[in-house]
């Protein structure tokens, strides 16, 4: 999950949910002030944008089109 840039947009005045599959990048980006959605379908309902910062372009691949995902879910 992209921590700093997550701060920085809030910082900036947007409002911020994250999402990320590990457990433990959850709960840093929770102790870094960023509220965390319960799955990827909630992190980007009703939002008016969706950033990625995933590793590879194959992970960004299945949070877009996997059941539940960005494209599913999103507006």
């Amino acid at each position: 999950m992209g921590i700093p840039m997550s701060q920085n947009l809030k910082k900036n005045g947007f409002a911020v949910k994250g999402y990320d599959i590990m457990p433990e990048a959850r709960k840093t980006a929770e102790e870094n002030g960023i509220p965390i959605a319960a799955t990827l379908g909630e992190a980007v309902k009703d939002v008016d944008f969706v950033i990625t910062a995933l590793p590879q372009t194959a992970h960004v691949e299945e949070s877009l089109k996997m059941e539940g995902g960005i494209f599913a879910s999103a507006k």
